[in-house]
């Protein structure tokens, strides 16, 4: 009996849960609970941004809206640092939503490419609320605000293709040129036969490109090269051991 009485006081642990997806931040349409019926009246837009990445002259943003009072495709507008830089249309074929939300069919993602400029910015993306006759309109509704930071010169790469090229993405406008700076080293050999490397730079200038995206030139890579930085004066640098 004495046993008895002290087992009955230990409280069991409950098992872990298993980690899910729908745990993680910005779930998918189909972790969220299912929709009650559509309401009489204005309803709140919903939605989801998913994702953003720089492209080289702006910004993809990917998520998913709708509207009960709109049938057709809602329209979502993305701020930049809080500045509007353009509208999308959340018509892309998106089935998942129509597992949770079954009053809706499956066309109301949105997938798109807005003006952004290269560094540290935030995007903002906007469902704009549809309201229906003699209802008392309800405010948009934020979907959500995502970071991104995208250097002036990324992905640099240097290859020899009958001659030695340079390869980089230009991420900025307005740039007067290039320039590049090898780093690399000789060799002197002291009396008696030591060989010493001696650290050397070399610096030469690339033409400015217009507009952004993948820029290719010649490269004037010296022998024993191991780094190279590649400047857009006034925007930034990058630099890539190669």
């Amino acid at each position: 009996m004495a046993v008895m009485a002290m087992l009955s006081g230990i409280a069991l642990a409950a098992p872990a849960e298993a980690a899910s997806i729908c745990s993680q931040p910005d779930p998918p349409p189909s972790c969220e609970a299912p929709d009650p019926d559509p309401e009489t009246g204005d309803s709140t837009p919903r939605g989801g941004f998913e994702s953003v990445t720089f492209t080289g002259n702006g910004v993809r943003v990917v998520g998913w809206a709708f509207d009960f009072d709109e049938p057709g495709a809602l329209q979502v507008h993305v701020y930049v640092d809080g500045a509007f830089k353009g509208a999308l249309s959340a018509g892309v074929y998106r089935p998942d939503i129509t597992r949770t939300h079954s009053y809706v069919g499956p066309y109301h993602g949105y997938d798109g490419v807005v003006p952004a400029p290269h560094g540290a910015h935030t995007v903002c993306v906007y469902a704009i609320n549809v309201v229906p006759p003699n209802a008392s309109p309800l405010p948009n509704r934020e979907l959500g605000c995502k970071p991104y930071n995208a250097p002036a010169i990324s992905n640099i790469q240097s290859y020899y293709s009958g001659q030695w090229l340079l390869a980089f993405d230009d991420n900025v406008l307005g740039e007067s040129g290039f320039q590049v700076t090898w780093q690399y080293y000789t060799w002197y050999t002291l009396p008696g036969g030591t060989r010493i490397a001696t650290p050397r730079t070399y610096t030469y200038k690339a033409p400015a490109h217009e507009g952004m995206g993948r820029v290719t030139v010649a490269d004037f890579r010296p022998a024993n090269s191991y780094r190279v930085t590649v400047t857009a004066p006034g925007f930034g640098s990058a630099s890539a051991d190669l």
